[in-house]
């Protein structure tokens, strides 16, 4: 994953994940909240690229949507999960 200057496309910063990505990160409050088909969700700061927290489930079948604090996403078994975002939203 790869994070560039909306201005002059300059990389910031990257990150290897253990797979490919399907769906277009959310990002809210400076997390990017992403979902790869590693099995797991990854929070990742979104100036840097450090990992804040990850989660494991299934394969992940959606985009990760944050909201009131949460993010809802769901895995290929079936499961939808709501897991707390790490912040609050402003």
């Amino acid at each position: 994953m790869h994070a560039l200057d909306g201005q002059i496309g300059q990389e910031l910063w990257q990150f290897k994940l253990g797979g490919p990505v399907h769906f277009a990160p959310s990002i809210v409050v400076g997390i990017a909240y992403v979902a790869s088909a590693d099995h797991q969700l990854y929070a990742l700061d979104s100036q840097t690229g450090q990992v804040l927290w990850q989660f494991t489930a299934d394969d992940l079948t959606t985009k990760p949507i944050v909201t009131d604090g949460v993010v809802y996403f769901g895995d290929d078994s079936g499961q939808l999960y709501a897991v707390w975002a790490g912040v609050s939203e402003k």
